[in-house]
């Protein structure tokens, strides 16, 4: 499922949030119905943001961020504002359709980072990315913790890390010291809540069915992939209809970013967009007039 697990931690944290199934663990319960159990979790969750406090404690005094740094309790009289009101870190969310439903996700950025491509890589939502991160439930349990760097593919995880975490961009690798030991740097850091319908669901997590989640997250970096090996990068095929279902050109049910051929002439994408026994960067792939001001060539069945 990975390619490199740093630690044991980092095995134990990816099996938790794979959500693999575990001998000690009930099975789910009958699946109830997506809208009923969101409109719950809504409230759970919007409940949890006004009644709980945010603020970050620099324990190594580095002035990096580290997941475990993050904390998020009751509101009391020292710590009176909520993650609601408070300005620091202003709350955000995004609108995801799915099952029918418009999940409405709350996200919280801790970087301050802006959103281009000088700020660092952006994942899409089958990308490959490197992470730190803990799971709470909103009760305050822990289930889930990675404090070292650890990498899987976004599409292998809780479906709310392939909306969510797009949202962010990651940093980059440096070695300061000139020891050669490379260190993450401004990379992006933030919190998501998320409805259990893009979390476990209906399974335990631990013990607990359609439990909302939180996850504290360090983005450090970003793999672009090709899910469909077409020499077209994914996160330029990786893009939603209106009703939130993937981009699908052709109409043949498979979603560009997973077919091969995405107009359906018959000719593969990757040997369409070849020139000249190359392949072109996305933005120099050719139309069929020879330009690339028009629909490219394996978007367009009447040419090959």
């Amino acid at each position: 499922m990975m390619n490199k697990i740093l630690s044991v931690v980092g095995l134990l944290s990816i099996i938790a949030l794979t959500s693999c199934k575990r001998d000690d663990v009930p099975g789910p319960e009958e699946a109830r119905p997506h809208a009923e159990v969101y409109l719950e979790d809504l409230a759970k969750i919007e409940d949890y943001l006004q009644s709980h406090y945010i603020k970050i404690n620099d324990d190594n005094g580095n002035g990096k961020l580290e997941v475990t740094e993050v904390v998020m309790d009751s509101i009391n009289a020292e710590n009176p504002i909520s993650i609601w009101d408070q300005t620091d870190y202003p709350l955000q969310y995004k609108i995801v359709k799915l099952y029918g439903v418009d999940f409405k996700v709350y996200f919280l950025k801790l970087d301050a980072k802006g959103d281009t491509d000088a700020d660092g890589k952006k994942p899409c939502g089958v990308d490959k990315v490197w992470v730190s991160y803990k799971g709470n439930l909103l009760n305050g349990t822990q289930f889930d913790i990675a404090v070292n760097q650890t990498d899987f593919n976004l599409i292998d995880v809780v479906k709310g890390w392939e909306y969510i975490m797009p949202e962010f961009r990651a940093g980059y690798y440096a070695a300061p010291n000139g020891d050669g030991v490379l260190n993450p740097m401004n990379y992006g850091s933030g919190v998501m809540f998320l409805p259990s319908g893009l979390g476990y669901f209906n399974s335990y997590v631990p013990g607990e069915t359609y439990a909302p989640l939180i996850f504290t997250f360090n983005l450090y970096d970003v793999v672009y992939l090709d899910q469909d090996s077409d020499k077209v990068l994914s996160r330029y095929e990786y893009s939603f209809n209106s009703d939130g279902t993937l981009l699908d050109t052709d109409g043949d049910g498979i979603p560009d970013v997973f077919d091969g051929d995405d107009d359906n002439d018959g000719y593969m994408t990757r040997d369409e967009i070849k020139i000249n026994g190359t392949y072109p960067d996305f933005d120099a792939i050719l139309d069929c007039s020879g330009t690339t001001s028009g629909v490219k060539k394996h978007l367009d069945a009447s040419c090959h």
